[in-house]
């Protein structure tokens, strides 16, 4: 678990733009690597705004815990 945790975002890039990919082809049966390159860019960037707005990577202090 601690790899997918250190390489999430780059885990995400890849999933999103095979996905992009594949639904350009299946769709417009042309490859659009460029266009899905910054599309699969910008939901990455979203994501880690999101994370970083609402604080989930907060650590937890151990006065929490207890």
């Amino acid at each position: 678990m601690e790899f997918v945790r250190k390489y999430i975002y780059i885990i995400f890039f890849i999933a999103l733009l095979l996905n992009f990919v594949i639904w350009d082809y299946v769709r417009d049966e042309e490859f659009k690597f460029v266009e899905n390159t910054f599309q699969a860019l910008f939901f990455v960037l979203f994501y880690i705004f999101v994370r970083w707005f609402f604080g989930w990577d907060k650590p937890k202090k151990d006065e929490d815990i207890e």
